[in-house]
């Protein structure tokens, strides 16, 4: 068996043992991101629904955890009022502005949000960002 299935299979057993920590300590869904272990945060994401916050929201996005925050966001494991919170909101916003190597996963995951909940005045950062985008193209 080699090292990285090993590790899958760890990994596994340890979500298995249903910790249930409070939101600042033995986030289980944190660590399996911080190790790209997506597929086991998606698997377990129901049980450890009360780490479903914005703070993880920010870390899959700043992580790059596509898989995770793709199926995440279809499935609408997020409270929908996490859209309203200025932090989520200016994270999204940055993200696309100063990385254009995140430009897909970035464009996906504004399709899988519910911008309409934003202010007005983000809604604007974003026409502009877009508008800079095709000027520069």
């Amino acid at each position: 068996m080699n090292n990285t299935r090993r590790i899958e299979e760890c990994c596994e057993i340890v979500c298995r043992w249903y910790i249930m920590g409070k939101e600042d300590e033995h986030n289980m869904l944190w660590a399996l991101l911080s190790q790209y272990e997506e597929k086991l945060a998606l698997k377990y994401m129901g049980y450890y629904c009360h780490f479903l916050d914005k703070g993880l929201f920010v870390y899959a996005l700043s992580n790059n955890n596509t898989t995770f925050m793709q199926k995440a966001l279809q499935v609408q494991a997020f409270d929908k009022q996490m859209y309203t919170d200025a932090m989520v909101v200016q994270t999204m916003l940055s993200f696309f502005k100063e990385d254009g190597s995140k430009t897909n996963f970035i464009l996906n995951v504004l399709l899988l949000t519910d911008i309409s909940l934003w202010k007005t005045h983000y809604l604007e950062e974003l026409i502009d960002i877009f508008e800079a985008y095709l000027e520069g193209n």
